[in-house]
C-alpha cells in the first residue's frame, strides 16, 4: 500500500499524481515517456481494482470523475516503483503487441516493436506465397506473442514452440487460450528443450527428414542474441530473464548457425525462416546463411537499423505432407 503521498481522488489529480512521481526519475524524464506511462499506470490501477478497460479518450472524457480509493492506492505504489526502476509491464502485467493485449511477467521477455516488425515481415512474405502455410516452427516460445498472432492471421496454420522455462510457458498457454480460444491446444504445441543451448533438436522427433512426417513451411524467431558488451538499458540487464538475452558469450551467433545448418532438415524447399537480429552483427549472420546455402536477405526498422532476416531455402519438389501427433 502506499505512503507518505496523499490518495487522488479524481481522474485528473491520479494523472498530475503519477506525473510528478514519475518525472522524480531523470531516466524516464530522458526518455521522453512521463505523459504516456502516467496514462498507462492510471488506466491499469483502475481495471485491475475492478473497473472497466478506457481508451485515452475515454481517460481524458472523465478528468472530473471519482477514482477509487483502492486504485488510486495501487497507482502511487505502481508510480513509485517505476520511478525507482521497475519496468513498467512487469507491473501491470499487460503489453499490447500488433492486434492483441498479452500477459506478461518478470518470467518472459516483454515483447517490443523490434518484434512487431518480425511478425510483419514473416505475415507479408507468408501472405504472398500461393498456399497458405499449414505448419510452423518457432525457437523461443516466451510470451506467446509471435507464434499467436500468426495463429491469429492464418486460420490453417498449426505451430510448434520450443519454450525452456515452465512459467513461461503457463503464461503462453493463457495468452493462446484467451486470444485464440477453445481451439488453441489444437494448434499451439510447446516442446521443453533438454537444455538452454538446444536449438533445433526437439522439432526432429516431430518434423522433417528424420521423423517421418511433413516438413514446416516456415522458421521464426527471437532467439538470444546479446552480448554482454552490447549496449542495454540497466533495466533490462538487471530485470529480463538472462536466458531469453543473452546468446553464449563465447559464440554469439550459436543459435542462428544451428538454424542455418539444421532449418533445411526440418523445412520444405521454398522454406522461410525470418529472425530477429542484432544490427552490430547482423551482415555476419546474413553471411552465415548464405553460406548454407540459404537466399537471405536484411530489412531494416523504422529506426534504420538492420533488424530483421528473410531467408528462403532453394525451391524444388514438393515433399509429402502429413499431420504431427
Amino acid at each position: 500500500m502506499a505512503t507518505g503521498r496523499e490518495l487522488p481522488h479524481g481522474f485528473r489529480e491520479a494523472l498530475l499524481a503519477a506525473r510528478r512521481i514519475l518525472a522524480s526519475s531523470h531516466e524516464l524524464v530522458r526518455k521522453g515517456v512521463i505523459d504516456t506511462e502516467s496514462e498507462i499506470l492510471v488506466i491499469e490501477a483502475f481495471r485491475k481494482t475492478g473497473g472497466k478497460l478506457l481508451s485515452r479518450a475515454e481517460l481524458y472524457s472523465r478528468l472530473d470523475d471519482r477514482y477509487p480509493e483502492p486504485a488510486a492506492q495501487l497507482l502511487l505504489t505502481w508510480a513509485g516503483a517505476r520511478a525507482e526502476g521497475r519496468i513498467l509491464q512487469h507491473l501491470t502485467e499487460i503489453q499490447v503487441f500488433l492486434d492483441h493485449e498479452y500477459e506478461t511477467s518478470p518470467d518472459t521477455l516483454v515483447p517490443r516493436p523490434e518484434t512487431e516488425f518480425l511478425v510483419t515481415v514473416a505475415t507479408e512474405a507468408l501472405r504472398k506465397e500461393g498456399a497458405a502455410p499449414e505448419l510452423g516452427l518457432e525457437l523461443g516460445l516466451g510470451t506467446g506473442v509471435i507464434s499467436i498472432e500468426l495463429l491469429a492471421r492464418f486460420s490453417r496454420l498449426r505451430m510448434l514452440a520450443t519454450e525452456l522455462m515452465p512459467r513461461a510457458h503457463a503464461i503462453a498457454s493463457r495468452n493462446a487460450e484467451r486470444i485464440l480460444g477453445p481451439s488453441w491446444k489444437a494448434r499451439l504445441r510447446v516442446l521443453r528443450p533438454k537444455g538452454p543451448l538446444e536449438a533445433l533438436e526437439p522439432f526432429r522427433p516431430l518434423v522433417g527428414e528424420e521423423s517421418g512426417n511433413t516438413r514446416a513451411d516456415f522458421l521464426i524467431s527471437n532467439p538470444p542474441y546479446l552480448t554482454r558488451g552490447d549496449a542495454i538499458d540497466d533495466e533490462v540487464r538487471e530485470q529480463e530473464p538472462p536466458a531469453a538475452l543473452f546468446a553464449p558469450e563465447q559464440d554469439p551467433e550459436h543459435f542462428y548457425r544451428r538454424m542455418a545448418e539444421q532449418g533445411p532438415q526440418l523445412l520444405r524447399p521454398g522454406g522461410f525462416a525470418f529472425l530477429e537480429l542484432p544490427h552490430e552483427r547482423a551482415v555476419g549472420i546474413q553471411k552465415i546463411f548464405k553460406i548454407s546455402g540459404w537466399d537471405a536477405r536484411i530489412l531494416q526498422d523504422l529506426a534504420g537499423r538492420d533488424r530483421v532476416l528473410s531467408a528462403r531455402l532453394p525451391s524444388g519438389a514438393p515433399p509429402r505432407r502429413a499431420g504431427y501427433s
